[in-house]
C-alpha cells in the first residue's frame, strides 16, 4: 500500500513506535526531501538550496547564514552522523564530555578542506595539567589509564597510528617538496618568560616491574632497492643560533644517565653497533665545515666528586679484531714527523692486557 501524500506531508504525527507502549509522537519528514529543519521565524521563507536526502535529516541553522552555516544530524543505514557546515564548528560548553564505546570501535574522518582535525580556541596552562587538547588519562598517576593485557597471547596496542603510502601521479613533486607524518613547531618571540622550559615532545616510561625492553624512542629506516639522493638519517638534530646575542649553554645532544642503581658493568651512554653482515665507514665523526671550528674534538672531564677510569678503552678477541688503535692516512696537521724530538717531559697512563703501562711524552725542540 503506498504513502498518501496528500493527507501525510510530514510533521507531527501520532504513531505506533512500539506495540506495548501504544501510539508515541514522531516528527515524520515528507517523501521527496526527507528533511526537517529548525531556523529563526524570519528565515521560514528561505531556499536552503539543498538536494533531497535519501534518510530523514534534521537540519538546525544559524541566524546571519542560516544557507551556509548549519547542522545536520541523520542516519545513513549504518552509521550515525553529525555533521556540520560552513564556518560552524562543533563545540561543547559543558564541563566534561563522556562518550560509551563499543568494544570494537572504528572512526572514518572524511573532508573536502586542508585540515581534518584544528584547534583555533586560545590554550590556558595550569599547574595541574588539567587543559588539554587530546587526552588518553592524563599527568599524574592517580589520572593514568589502565591498559590490561591478557594472559598468554602475543598483543599489540599502539594509542595513535598512522600508516601513509606515498603515491605520484607521474614523476612526483618538486626538489622543495616533504612529506611529515607529524609536524611540531613552538614559536616564542613575543615576552620574555626566564621560568618557561620549552618542548616539542616530552616522552617518559616509568618501569617498576620486569619488562623485555624499554625505549622512550625507538627510530627505523628500512631501504631497499633504492637510491637516496641526499642522506638518510635515523635522527636528525640541528641547533641553529644565525643571529643576534645568545647566551647560555648549548648543547646538540645531551645523555643523562642518573641513579645511583644505574648497573655499573652494562651501562653505555652511546652505543653504536653493527649487525646483520653491516659494514660501516665510520663509527663517530667530528667534521668542522665551511670554516667552522671545533675547539676541542673530544673532551673527558670528570668533577671534583668525579672519576673517569679509563678515557679510552680497546675491547676484541686478544686486540686482534682491532687493526690499528689510531689510523692517520694523511700525516699533516697533529702527526708532525719533522721536528726534532727534546727530552721527556710527561707520560700518558694505559692498561696493557692487565697492566698499567706509560707512553711518554716529550717535548719537541
Amino acid at each position: 500500500m503506498g504513502v498518501n501524500d496528500k493527507a501525510w506531508s510530514g510533521g507531527f504525527r501520532r504513531c505506533i513506535g512500539d506495540m506495548s507502549l501504544g501510539a508515541t509522537l514522531a516528527i515524520a519528514t515528507d517523501t521527496d526531501t526527507k528533511q526537517v529543519h529548525i531556523c529563526d521565524i524570519t528565515n521560514v521563507g528561505t531556499d536552503w538550496g539543498l538536494s533531497a536526502d535519501s534518510y530523514p535529516s534534521l537540519y538546525i541553522h544559524d541566524i546571519a547564514a542560516p544557507i551556509t552555516d548549519y547542522v545536520k544530524i541523520y542516519h545513513d543505514g549504518t552509521t550515525g552522523i553529525y555533521n556540520t557546515d560552513g564556518t560552524t564548528v562543533f563545540t561543547t560548553t559543558a564541563s566534561a564530555l563522556a562518550v560509551a564505546l563499543a568494544t570494537t570501535f572504528s572512526a572514518a574522518v572524511t573532508s573536502t578542506s586542508a585540515t581534518v582535525l584544528g584547534v583555533t580556541s586560545t590554550l590556558v596552562p595550569d599547574q595541574t595539567y588539567t587543559n588539554y587538547v587530546l587526552a588518553m588519562g592524563w599527568k599524574g598517576a592517580a589520572n593514568e589509564l589502565d591498559v590490561t593485557f591478557a594472559n598468554s597471547t602475543n598483543q599489540n596496542l599502539n594509542l595513535l597510528q598512522t600508516n601513509l603510502n606515498c603515491l605520484a601521479v607521474s614523476t612526483g613533486p618538486t626538489a622543495s617538496s616533504q612529506m611529515n607524518a607529524m609536524h611540531s613547531l613552538i614559536t616564542h618571540d613575543t615576552t620574555d618568560m626566564t621560568n618557561l622550559r620549552l618542548k616539542c615532545a616530552d616522552f617518559n616510561v616509568v618501569v617498576g616491574k620486569d619488562v623485555k625492553d624499554a625505549y622512550a624512542y625507538q627510530g627505523e629506516i628500512d631501504i631497499t632497492d633504492s637510491a637516496v639522493g641526499g642522506e638518510a638519517s635515523v635522527m636528525g638534530l640541528v641547533m641553529n643560533c644565525p643571529s643576534g646575542t645568545v647566551t647560555g649553554t648549548m648543547r646538540g645532544l645531551i645523555v643523562a644517565m642518573t641513579g645511583a642503581s644505574m648497573p655499573s658493568t652494562t651501562s653505555i651512554g652511546i652505543l653504536v653497533s653493527t649487525n646483520t653482515s653491516a659494514t660501516i665507514t665510520e663509527g663517530l665523526r667530528l667534521e668542522s665545515q665551511n670554516g667552522t671550528t671545533i675547539t676541542s674534538g673530544v673532551t673527558f672531564a670528570a668533577s671534583s666528586t668525579g672519576n673517569i677510569t679509563a678515557a679510552i678503552t680497546c675491547l676484541g678477541d686478544g686486540m686482534a679484531n682491532i687493526t690499528n688503535f689510531i689510523n692517520a692516512p694523511s700525516l699533516n696537521g697533529c702527526f708532525n714527523t719533522t721536528s726534532s724530538i727534546g727530552s721527556q717531559i710527561g707520560r700518558i697512563l694505559v692498561n696493557w692486557g692487565g697492566t698499567q703501562r706509560a707512553i711518554p711524552v716529550y717535548a719537541l725542540s
